[in-house]
């Protein structure tokens, strides 16, 4: 196979010499002469003599051509064997001359490759350091998340995307019923609630929103929830605020008496003070007016005295008069509540040069009770006193409006105004107790209070007050006879 390989190799390349190439040009035209000259010959003298010598000759140019060739062929491969031999050299020089490079540099290369491993090594030790310190951190974290939940004084269930339970503490196993872990919350476990928790809860979670329920009712209990995201799902905390709502109710009724108490016991000073002590002031003014009326002999000095202690009589009955007014306005129960409000708004102008507008609308078709009459007017007694002492130059109006279900009092001042957040962090220091006053009066009638102020555009005061429930039996009744 390698012959054949050399054969082909030889034949695709030319080397012959320029000598040998024209030694076979003269031995081939020399041939071609011969072999016409025997054929000639052979032509016209036949005989077997001349076939051997054309043959001998043909044999003696054959040997003399394959001579030729067979030495060009040698050389041709003496010379590829030669050219593979120093191919061979030059490639063990170049590697050589690259393995001394190497040596040369084996030591430098060694170094980096250490100076680099020994960066890797400590980056690897930093790496593994700063990965046990997170760990470690992970641990106190996750023990602290553990010792905050379980002795957590409130009620905490936490549950995953499904809304299934995952865990609950310590305080919610108190609690009563312990929810399972994998129960559905709000449907497999904790269902009886007046919302619809399980779609409050499943907003919560998609959404990533918080839900605060402050007072929900939760059979005869209730509670304050709080939703909030947690991981892949929520962490839900209830406080049960029963005994504080049982609370609220009684001292919604005790304030209730107590303000009650307090409206009879004006009520009963108002009646000494105007029966009584108002009076004996009266009485003693007009004795003091008649002392010198027979007496033209007295002095004029005298005569001025006893004209100066009328004068200080009759102030004193109308302050006692004013204070009997504030304490309960008689005219409540004789005109009724707009008449007395109206009346309340004129002597209010003529006192502080405040324009006072009043406007109503249906209150005079109530029949209402002394209690819902009398809270409506202090407050707006209230209202009115705030507004003399803060407001500062202004109008104000009073509007009470009768519209079914509810009594609204609205009651808007254009004064100086002021910023409620800040104002209701400074009433208890400042022992103020009027707008807490006007809240308590319209939730023990069980209404809604609202304040609206601001700096330099006044106040807005909205109360709305359900009706009696005589009142609307009377409404819905001429509503069906209609």
């Amino acid at each position: 196979m390698e012959y054949i390989n050399f054969i082909a190799e030889y034949y695709k390349t030319s080397q012959l010499s320029g000598r040998e190439k024209r030694i076979l040009f003269l031995f081939l035209t020399f041939f071609i002469l011969i072999c016409m000259f025997f054929f000639l010959f052979i032509n016209l003298y036949s005989s077997k003599y001349n076939y051997l010598l054309l043959i001998c000759f043909i044999a003696m140019f054959s040997l003399a051509t394959s001579a030729i060739l067979i030495k060009s062929m040698v050389r041709f491969y003496l010379n590829t064997t030669n050219n593979k031999m120093v191919v061979k050299i030059q490639e063990g020089m170049e590697a050589k001359y690259k393995l001394e490079a190497l040596e040369k540099n084996i030591d430098k290369i060694v170094s980096e490759r250490t100076l680099n491993l020994e960066n890797a090594n400590f980056s690897l030790i930093q790496t593994i350091e700063v990965r046990n310190q997170i760990e470690k951190s992970l641990l106190e974290s996750k023990k602290r998340y553990f010792a905050l939940f379980n002795n957590n004084p409130v009620a905490i269930v936490t549950v995953d995307k499904n809304l299934k339970v995952t865990s609950c503490n310590i305080a919610k196993i108190k609690s009563g019923r312990t929810p399972i872990n994998g129960d559905v919350m709000y449907v497999d476990y904790a269902a009886k609630h007046e919302a619809d928790m399980y779609a409050e809860l499943k907003e919560c979670i998609d959404k990533g929103v918080e839900k605060d329920f402050p007072e929900l009712k939760y059979n005869n209990k209730y509670l304050n929830i709080r939703m909030a995201p947690f991981f892949d799902g929520a962490i839900i905390a209830s406080i049960n605020i029963t005994d504080i709502k049982n609370a609220e109710k009684t001292v919604h009724v005790l304030t209730r008496e107590i303000l009650r108490k307090q409206e009879m016991e004006r009520r009963n000073i108002a009646l000494n003070l105007h029966d009584n002590v108002a009076q004996e002031l009266a009485s003693l003014k007009i004795s003091c007016d008649s002392i010198m009326s027979d007496r033209d002999e007295a002095s004029k000095q005298t005569k001025s005295k006893v004209a100066n202690f009328s004068k200080v009589l009759q102030g004193s009955i109308s302050s006692v008069r004013n204070i009997a007014y504030e304490l309960q306005p008689p005219n409540l129960s004789q005109l009724g509540l707009s008449q007395t409000i109206f009346r309340l708004c004129e002597d209010f102008t003529e006192q502080n040069n405040i324009v006072v507008k009043f406007h109503s609308a249906g209150i005079d078709n109530l029949t209402l009770n002394f209690e819902t009459s009398i809270n409506i007017f202090r407050l707006v007694q209230e209202a009115l006193t705030n507004i003399k002492k803060y407001a500062g130059p202004t109008i104000a109006s009073v509007k009470i409006v009768a519209a079914f279900p509810n009594i609204i009092i609205r009651i808007d001042d254009f004064g100086k105004g002021f910023n409620v957040t800040q104002r209701l962090k400074t009433l208890v220091d400042e022992k103020k107790t009027g707008i807490q006053n006007m809240k308590e009066r319209a939730g023990m009638l069980g209404g809604n209070f609202k304040l609206r102020s601001e700096v330099n555009r006044g106040t807005k005061i909205h109360v709305e007050i359900p009706m009696p429930t005589s009142e609307l039996e009377k409404i819905e009744n001429q509503r069906v006879a209609h």
